[in-house]
């Protein structure tokens, strides 16, 4: 509830936690009860870092903000090199990527955003062709060839990346690629509104 302290105090010792989550060498070791978890999709929660730190801002001491950027700025600046080392790859499959597409795209949006809330110019220059190389990439079909073909779930993560993207820099050649997935998802999807599982 906006405006709600308890709920504002949570946030900030959330925030709090996931700055610890990332190393002094820019990995991600979230550990629960005192043991490490699987890191896998831990760019996820940089991602939500970065929005709690450009939402909460205002808020932050300055201790709790310089700590907050410096987990960003770790954390983003691992996730640059690896971008920086496949932003040219022929094709964005994962066998050129080296990893699936759809994590690419998140690491490309999470690293334009970090570089967005913290005026990191160099971050957003970086990125900003990787997710517009995801425009061009889309099926006439409106889907991305997430191992080979059509995905229902994991079109949902690129609509994601593309739609923040869009969100935060109102770049209108995003549209296209928005309108043909939305069109995707409103054909294949059951009368309760759950996506069709296989297509």
């Amino acid at each position: 509830k906006k405006g709600d302290p308890e709920v504002l105090e949570m946030a900030l010792r959330a925030g709090d936690y996931l700055a610890t989550t990332i190393t002094d060498d820019g990995r991600f070791q979230p550990m629960v009860d005192g043991q490490p978890t699987n890191p896998l999709d831990s760019h996820r929660w940089l991602y939500c870092l970065a929005e709690a730190y450009g939402l909460l801002e205002p808020f932050l001491a300055e201790t709790r903000q310089q700590s907050w950027r410096r987990a960003l700025e770790r954390g983003g600046s691992r996730l640059a090199e690896d971008i920086r080392r496949r932003i040219d790859r022929p094709r964005y499959t994962a066998p050129f990527l080296g990893t699936s597409p759809n994590h690419f795209g998140l690491w490309c949006k999470t690293v334009h955003r970090i570089g967005m809330v913290l005026g990191i110019d160099e971050w957003i220059e970086l990125t900003t062709p990787g997710l517009h190389r995801f425009v061009r990439e889309v099926e006439p079909g409106g889907y991305w060839a997430e191992h080979g073909g059509p995905s229902t779930l994991y079109n949902h993560v690129y609509i994601r990346g593309l739609g923040l993207h869009y969100r935060f820099s109102g770049d209108e050649r995003l549209l296209p690629a928005l309108q043909a997935a939305a069109e995707y998802h409103q054909t294949f999807i059951y009368p309760g509104g759950f996506p069709v599982e296989t297509v």
